[in-house]
């Protein structure tokens, strides 16, 4: 008979997390994996996406604690991507990121989204707010109702 005994000293106690990060810039995705890499409050599992299609496609199939979007892209915009999050996982938070936040006023969707951020991006700013966001244990939203 063999046992095997795990030193608890090697398992990570952090929760793990799935993030989304959609941009069709595939060094914003990946500049985002690297930050996601340096998230001391969790261990995260990242995902990037560069067609917003796709990433709408895994949306339906697999689950995210946090989705990060940029609103100006080709096919679904932001704003498709965040209506698409509350429909198929209402309880993930999402950020959503924009160089236009200025030509973009009255356009980005206010429900739904935990944070919207400003590029060019501030590396510290954006992994604290991070893991402010993964942190927020808020109780779950009803399914379909705005927020």
């Amino acid at each position: 008979m063999s046992v095997t005994i795990q030193d608890a000293s090697h398992v990570d106690p952090r929760p793990t997390k799935n993030v989304l990060v959609i941009d069709d810039v595939p060094e914003i995705g990946q500049m985002y994996r690297a930050l996601l890499r340096r998230v001391r409050t969790a261990n995260v599992r990242a995902t990037i996406e560069v067609q917003s299609a796709r990433a709408i496609e895994l949306l339906e199939r697999e689950p995210f604690d946090l989705v990060i979007t940029d609103f100006r892209m080709p096919g679904y915009n932001g704003a498709d991507v965040v209506r698409a999050v509350r429909r198929t996982q209402p309880n993930a938070r999402c950020i959503l990121m924009s160089g236009y936040l200025e030509s973009s006023a009255g356009k980005l969707p206010e429900d739904g989204v935990d944070a919207v951020v400003a590029k060019p991006l501030n590396s510290a700013a954006i992994i604290a707010l991070i893991e402010r966001v993964l942190a927020d244990e808020r109780p779950p939203r009803p399914s379909g109702a705005p927020q």
